[in-house]
């Protein structure tokens, strides 16, 4: 299948990640990417494909890539997400937790999800009650639901 749109290779990823076709998104990503080189979502896909494909460490170049290309706070934020969520996967907890802190991550519960994740990784128990607490501020239940997963 060719594409000559951006859109349709956006489209069509997220068709397969939603189906769970990791390898097909993963392929027809790595093809956007090529065909896209200079598109924040070209890299920004692929590496999320490849996080799916457990290929943390491509995943941390393409998340990089994304994160180097980002203009908007939004664009920052997800990508420092999938960024830091590649760092931690692949082992390296403190660069995972220094990507977020470097971005204004405070009202965007997936950032803050992490931050309490990593506070607790890293043993800083009262940072962990803070971000925690910013949770239950925001969204009680989904806070609850969150807690919920650890116990």
């Amino acid at each position: 299948m060719e594409f000559t749109k951006k859109e349709s290779y956006v489209s069509q990823i997220g068709f397969y990640l939603m189906g769970k076709e990791y390898s097909n998104a993963y392929h027809l990503a790595q093809e956007f990417s090529q065909k896209y080189s200079d598109d924040l979502s070209s890299h920004f896909l692929l590496a999320k494909t490849a996080f799916h494909m457990r290929k943390y460490d491509e995943a941390i170049t393409r998340a990089r890539s994304a994160f180097n290309m980002a203009s908007t706070k939004n664009d920052m934020l997800a990508c420092a997400v999938l960024l830091s969520s590649s760092y931690f996967m692949e082992g390296h907890k403190d660069e995972a937790y220094k990507v977020l802190r470097q971005v204004d991550g405070k009202n965007d519960l997936d950032a803050e999800r992490l931050m309490f994740i990593y506070a607790v990784t890293q043993k800083n128990k009262a940072e962990a009650i803070t971000y925690l607490d910013q949770l239950y501020k925001k969204n009680p239940h989904a806070a609850g639901e969150f807690v919920q997963l650890f116990f």
